[in-house]
């Protein structure tokens, strides 16, 4: 079996997969506003993680280990699922099972072939920042500050996470009043 060609389109359909799940969340969901006070941490914990992350990198120049990344190798994936978590707990346990299953399916492939990629373009050096370093849920905080600039925020377009979270949340909230 070839596990790199599967891994590369499992990767490649991630993204829609994720804008699938999320019109089949909001139209099937059933919102439970009562319990927003468990779910904007990790919403409000995602998006920070996000916008910091998106703030350090600097994409196929400089290994990032700052920052975030001096805490985990794939905060933006981190941040992504902290923020996915949130709005799923608004549907009802059922939703997070099924997130965190279809997550898992989709990027584990997608980090499994960005480290080889990193491996390829920085070899030891990457390789020592990945015995260092975990690659999703962190194990200690040995934080490295440094390296976020609003100029690679913005070069990253991670506004458009803001954007459309607060629109999902927005939407989401008037269904749930309008119709529950």
């Amino acid at each position: 079996m070839d596990w790199k060609g599967l891994y590369k389109k499992i990767g490649k359909i991630r993204v829609f997969a994720g804008y699938a799940f999320g019109i089949i969340f909001f139209i099937f969901s059933r919102p439970n506003f009562s319990i927003l006070y468990l779910t904007l941490p990790f919403i409000f914990a995602g998006i920070f993680l996000r916008t910091w992350s998106a703030g350090c990198i600097v994409k196929k120049s400089k290994l990032t280990t700052l920052g975030p990344y001096s805490i985990v190798r794939h905060p933006l994936y981190l941040g992504s699922f902290l923020t996915g978590i949130g709005f799923t707990i608004l549907g009802g346990i059922e939703w997070v099972l099924v997130f965190v299953s279809g997550f898992f399916i989709f990027y584990i492939p997608k980090i499994i072939m960005e480290e080889e990629a990193l491996k390829k373009i920085y070899g030891d050096e990457y390789e020592r920042y990945r015995k260092d370093v975990p690659a999703f849920f962190p194990k200690t905080f040995r934080f490295r500050k440094g390296g976020f600039r609003w100029e690679k925020f913005k070069r990253n377009k991670e506004y458009n996470l803001w954007l459309g979270v607060s629109v999902f949340f927005l939407l989401y909230y008037l269904k749930g009043k309008l119709f529950f």
